[in-house]
């Protein structure tokens, strides 16, 4: 017979037991309150692995694969913590011993460190003797140590190593989370900064379409925001007239660099130089410069006034020549980003858009002036220029859809130029399609002739040479132009023009103007028509531009959003984490006890039964003894009310005894090892051996056993021994609620067995037609210590057992339909492929 641990032992362990669980709450609500930096975390493990270890010293080192570095140490006086880090980082090896738990990859344990000559001298030398490494571990590979050590020749015990291992996991959390949540910043970070950059930009073409005539808003936008977006100090944007160049637009320079600037408003760029912008135009590609104090060609005046370190220039290109070059500097040495470097060049080709569209209208406006000049009609070149103009207020208030545009290009240009019947027509590459179309005949015609949109189109037809020859068709009289279309003649016109759509030297459509009288048109209309020409050329590509720009900044603020949600949801992952490991920690807790109580409760059990046997043998020596008849009868009666009393303790100290054994199999770890085994053959075995059984507790129990197994079910992943207690439960609760409605004369009991093989699964089915389940207890049937049945006659941890077994270790599910006072079917299903997963 063992002795059992004293009060004082027991309070001992429990006191150990509660540091180190409450150790290890605080060491999770680190990793909580601080899930980017795992610094926190390596810093408790350490305290706490010192004091609850009785170590004189502990390290936390880290290892990325390649090399070891201490993150932590406790317990060192500052010399020796100095003189243990300036022999870190290092690879890992045997004169270290984080690097032989590195290597390892398991726990190390030295005995005695001065025996251990291989060890670094600087170990040696700290005073250590007994010194374990536990590995920390990700997905089995090592990615840090921890290290306690004491001065005096003691052996750590293995409670003493568990609890190391589970900080060790605890560290792994918080390094594994801390690169998830960095990577996750990291991504978020640039998904905001894409999203920004695609801002400014449409920002930019915002400006752009609301400055038509005036360049200089969009030039101090573009230097502004570039300046902005990129971290530069600086920006300035230099244009070319002829062979000069001046400062048109900057940003964040000092008013003496400005003075300076307005002084050189028109020079020769000096080519030959190595400055940024010198380079820019000769080379026509971008240049960045790291330092550029360190060139010598540089201009000290700029250098001086501006304090350029860092430069970069982008060249603004239109037909392959350099018109411009944006330049962004920085006061300090920094290179910029490829990715900032991109930004500009998307900011160059927009300003370059600007100056392209400012350029167009003032030749637009000067090309007014001549024919105003020249003209007698000065009022047919004003409805001209105003037509153009009403064109620009369209193309800028809808910048996204050409379509109003189209509108009123057709419209104005019928009006303007006195024809029948006005329309713009897009090729798309195989058809070409009508777009607009303005008329003033019969609707019927038109109709018709707009029915047979969309066509493919002849190369060789008038359409078809404006749009692949990119020539301008004018047909004074399409009766006697005999290579006219018969859908033209169709509509009764006799004189027409086809103004070619061009977009970089490729046609993509026409503006087509007919009238029903013969002659022609004037020049001065045929050159309005051009110019509208190239105005819808300009609102198609805008409009492309600003679909796509759209469609990028939705799809980039999905991403923001989704990468939101995602930091979400691994937040909550770690919530989770961190409740799983309090249970984990509870169910240790739990075993301890239940292992604690189970000793004094067997005492108490064989006790009792022992004391029902001395009262027996007491009353048979007291039976010859010659006592008063009073006497006797009050003894026999204390002897019978102790004989019941123990009998009580008896059947409630074996149901105590019942409840530990269950709460034992509730907190310890899956018996055995998971293998395939014959469903059937199993479900089978379980069935007679809980027949035979309950047959010997019960010499009358007698029930129908129906067998329906399926040949289909076949072998499937299990851990037997624990499938087999699941069956034995379930049959067991079968046969208890069949005897309790065995009273009915009429009453066949019986228990239906059955499986069902399928692809994925397979599925068991536990039948009885006994006294069933009520529907108040159905809800809680699952739950620990909850029975149904009366007191002493179930422990309520048999059906909670059981369902860990299924779902937990068999990663399958166990539900149960009853109706009350008529049958009770519990069925299991076992995923055929999700076994190994949840093991």
């Amino acid at each position: 017979m063992t002795n059992s641990p004293t009060l004082d032992e027991l309070e001992r362990l429990n006191r150990s037991l509660l540091a180190r669980q409450a150790a290890s709450i605080e060491i999770l609500k680190a990793i909580s309150a601080s899930p980017d930096d795992p610094q926190p975390v390596f810093d408790l493990i350490a305290r706490r692995a010192l004091e609850l270890c009785d170590a004189r010293a502990v390290t936390v080192a880290e290892f990325d694969g390649t090399m070891l570095d201490y993150r932590a140490m406790a317990g060192f006086e500052p010399a020796r913590e100095a003189a243990m880090r300036a022999a870190f980082p290092r690879p890992p090896g045997r004169e270290t011993l984080p690097g032989r738990v590195a290597l390892a990859g398991e726990v190390v344990i030295i005995p005695d460190v001065q025996a251990d000559m291989e060890l670094f001298a600087t170990a040696r030398a700290l005073g250590s003797r007994t010194a374990a490494g536990v590995p920390i571990l990700s997905d089995g590979q090592v990615i840090g140590v921890i290290s306690p050590s004491r001065f005096d020749v003691r052996p750590f015990d293995a409670s003493e190593i568990t609890l190391l291992q589970s900080f060790a996991e605890q560290a792994a959390i918080a390094i594994t989370s801390a690169k998830a949540q960095r990577a996750l910043k990291a991504r978020t970070d640039d998904l905001k900064e894409s999203l920004e950059y695609q801002t400014a930009t449409s920002d930019v073409l915002k400006v752009i379409s609301r400055s038509t005539f005036d360049l200089q808003p969009v030039l101090d936008t573009v230097v502004e925001a570039a300046a902005r977006l990129c971290g530069a100090d600086a920006a300035a944007i230099n244009l070319r007239a002829d062979d000069l160049w001046w400062q048109a637009a900057n940003f964040g320079v000092s008013s003496e660099y400005n003075a300076y600037a307005r002084r050189l408003r028109a020079r020769a760029m000096p080519i030959d130089s190595q400055m940024v912008a010198a380079r820019v135009v000769r080379e026509r590609k971008i240049v960045q410069v790291e330092d550029a104090a360190t060139i010598d060609s540089y201009f000290d005046a700029t250098i001086r006034l501006s304090g350029q370190r860092t430069t970069f220039g982008v060249p603004m290109l239109r037909d392959g020549e350099v018109i411009g070059v944006i330049i962004l500097f920085r006061r300090h040495v920094e290179l910029f980003t490829q990715r900032q470097i991109d930004l500009v060049a998307t900011f160059a080709d927009q300003a370059v858009i600007a100056i392209e569209n400012v350029r167009l209208l003032n030749e637009l406006q000067a090309r007014t002036a001549e024919l105003a000049a020249r003209n007698s009609d000065f009022s047919e070149q004003i409805t001209h220029q105003s037509a153009t103009i009403d064109v620009l207020k369209a193309m800028s208030a809808s910048p996204g859809d050409p379509q109003p545009v189209f509108d009123l290009i057709v419209h104005r240009a019928r009006e303007v130029c006195g024809s029948t019947a006005a329309e713009i027509v897009e090729y798309d590459g195989s058809l070409v399609h009508c777009r607009a179309l303005h008329t003033a005949g019969d609707r019927r015609v038109w109709a018709d002739y707009l029915a047979r949109y969309p066509r493919p189109i002849a190369p060789n037809s008038q359409m078809g040479r404006a749009i692949f020859q990119g020539k301008t068709d004018h047909i004074p009289d399409i009766q006697t132009y005999p290579g006219y279309g018969t859908i033209a003649r169709g509509t009764g016109m006799r004189s027409a023009i086809i103004v070619p759509l061009l977009r970089d030297g490729v046609g993509i459509g026409v503006i087509n103007l007919a009238d029903e009288n013969p002659g022609g048109f004037s020049d001065s209309r045929v050159a309005l028509l051009k110019t509208f020409a190239e105005q819808a050329v300009i609102a198609i590509s805008s409009a492309e531009t600003f679909r796509a720009l759209e469609t990028r900044t939705a799809e980039l603020t999905r991403s923001v959003a989704s990468a939101e949600a995602a930091l979400s949801d691994l937040k909550r992952a770690q919530d989770r984490l961190v409740q799983s490991e309090k249970m984990a920690s509870l169910g240790q807790l739990t075993a301890g006890i239940a292992h604690e109580i189970k000793n004094p409760l067997n005492f108490v059990n064989n006790f009792s039964d022992l004391s029902i046997e001395l009262i027996d043998e007491l009353r048979e020596i007291l039976a010859p003894a010659p006592l008063a008849d009073t006497t006797r009868a009050e003894i026999d009666d204390l002897t019978i009310l102790i004989k019941s009393n123990l009998g009580k303790i008896v059947q409630h100290g074996r149901r105590a005894d019942s409840i530990v054994k269950n709460m034992l199999l509730h907190s310890r770890a899956s018996g055995g090892d998971m293998r395939d085994v014959d469903l059937n053959a199993t479900v089978e075995e379980a069935l007679n051996l809980a027949y035979h059984g309950a047959r010997a507790e019960k010499p009358g129990f007698n029930i129908t056993l129906e067998r329906n197994f399926d040949p289909a079910a076949g072998t499937v992943a299990l851990y037997p021994q624990e499938f087999t207690r699941v069956l034995l439960n379930m049959f067991s609760n079968g046969f208890y609620a069949t005897t309790k409605k065995a009273n009915d004369p009429d009453f066949d009991p019986t228990l239906t067995v059955t499986t069902e093989g399928r692809p994925d699964a397979v599925i068991i089915r536990i039948r009885d037609n006994g006294i069933g389940i009520p529907d108040a207890a159905r809800a809680r049937l699952f739950e620990p210590f909850f029975t149904t049945k009366p007191a002493g006659e179930g422990t309520g941890l048999g059906l909670s057992l059981s369902h860990d077994i299924i779902v937990k270790q068999h990663n399958g599910s166990i539900t149960v339909e009853s109706v009350n006072g008529s049958y009770t079917e519990f069925t299991i299903t076992i995923p055929r492929a999700g076994t190994e997963a949840a093991s």
